[in-house]
């Protein structure tokens, strides 16, 4: 990539946007409520909407490829008549009218990616609303909505944010998931400094979060950072941060 007397550089975040869904919150108690959505959604194609170029596909598990622990698990494929029979058989064969509540907090993408899901929900007769807040007035909801798109800035480790946000009862836990199985197995983790030992940790983990389906997570976005061409050793960060020892000007 280039602009006029400069450089745009990227590199690939454990940056995420979590369409996430409270379980304990009707009609998302309901589970195969929550298997309907994720099974009509497809992570693949909002991410080719709105990072063309870079990124990868979340898996709705919330644990990034760059993370060293990353276990690839099978991949995610939409299956739009899975998703309208399970939306029958959780009692809304007639359809399903739902909203998610966004805050643009890290630019307008995140609206684009609840249009997007929202074009998809509707093939299996879910009707989502997506209600537009200003980004102060998210922040002091995102936690409390019931069906809310939340960022998730970037971690080192996928052990730390699956502590931050899914371990029960922390108070980040947006979705208010609770699994003792996954509690125990995230501390064992935690207490691992091979990697090689972590990974068969977090194959767990990754699989519990899976299947609980409790959120459509489906893009791992691109961090984009701009320098001027005279700008040597200059490296966009996964955090934004800046490393400036080893850049020069020539």
């Amino acid at each position: 990539r280039a602009i006029p007397g400069g450089q745009i550089l990227s590199v690939p975040s454990a940056q995420t946007l979590c369409c996430r869904m409270q379980v304990d919150k009707k009609p998302f108690d309901e589970i195969r409520v929550r298997q309907a959505i994720v099974k009509a959604a497809d992570n693949g194609a909002i991410l080719d909407l709105v990072f063309p170029d870079a990124g990868a596909v979340g898996e709705n598990h919330h644990v990034a490829p760059i993370h060293p622990e990353y276990v690839e698990l099978p991949k995610l494929k939409r299956d739009v008549e899975g998703a309208r029979k399970l939306l029958a058989e959780a009692g809304h064969g007639s359809g399903l009218d739902l909203t998610i509540d966004v805050g643009n907090t890290d630019g307008p993408w995140h609206q684009t990616v609840c249009e997007a899901l929202r074009d998809q929900l509707k093939e299996v007769g879910i009707n989502l609303a997506v209600n537009v807040l200003p980004t102060q007035k998210f922040w002091e909801i995102w936690d409390k909505t019931v069906f809310g798109a939340t960022s998730w800035g970037h971690r080192p480790l996928g052990t730390m944010v699956l502590s931050q946000a899914y371990r029960s009862g922390v108070p980040w836990n947006e979705t208010h998931f609770s699994d003792p199985q996954f509690d125990a197995t995230l501390t064992e983790a935690e207490g691992l400094i091979d990697v090689a030992k972590r990974k068969e940790k977090m194959k767990k983990l990754e699989t519990i979060l899976q299947d609980a389906a409790i959120m459509v997570q489906p893009i791992w976005r691109p961090v984009y950072t701009m320098a001027s061409k005279d700008v040597r050793g200059y490296r966009a960060h996964p955090a934004r941060v800046m490393h400036l020892t080893k850049v020069w000007i020539g």
